[in-house]
């Protein structure tokens, strides 16, 4: 996940479920020039279903808003 400008998004993210774990969040080996890169790395562990709340750092919301997304595991 990328932002353009400040802020960046919280580690580990918030996790609704048991179907994934979160072992690690890494950065880029080059820095992108527009903001922060972060690779979030998941691994599902079991069948269900889990969301994950990705939450940014910076006070304009509008600009930086939070991200939701399911994850199904089979």
């Amino acid at each position: 996940m990328g932002t353009a400008g400040p802020g960046e998004y919280v580690s580990p993210p918030t996790l609704s479920g048991p179907a994934i774990e979160f072992p690690e969040v890494t950065s880029p080996a080059v820095a992108p020039p527009g903001g922060v890169q972060q690779d979030f790395h998941f691994k599902g562990v079991r069948s269900g279903q889990t969301i994950i709340l990705f939450h940014n750092t910076s006070p304009d919301f509008f600009v930086h808003p939070d991200v939701i997304d399911t994850v199904v595991v089979r």
